[in-house]
């Protein structure tokens, strides 16, 4: 491995690492009962990696209707660049 493939690894890991540690806190704290810290870091750990498959996927959707959106814009505007009439445009 070179020193870049470890900086990227390290750039990589550490959201993940932070997002890990900060939910297995929140599984340890809350609850009023004894639990094994083998359970709070396998539920932090499932909990992070969650938590980042959601946010891809919130912003997948969000581009996608960027790019229908923006598709249908240039669709409805005519060659010439004209605009047209407010009604049309609906």
């Amino acid at each position: 491995m070179s020193k870049n493939d470890s900086g990227f690894l390290i750039g990589y890991l550490s959201p993940c690492r932070i997002l890990t540690l900060g939910f297995t806190a929140i599984y340890k704290i809350i609850p009023n009962t004894s639990v094994s810290f083998y359970q709070v870091v396998a539920r932090g750990a499932s909990c992070a990696f969650t938590f980042k498959i959601v946010i891809v996927f919130v912003l997948w959707i969000f581009y996608s209707a960027r790019i229908l959106l923006l598709c249908k814009k240039m669709g409805s505007t005519p060659i010439g660049g004209g605009m047209l009439p407010f009604n049309t445009c609906l």
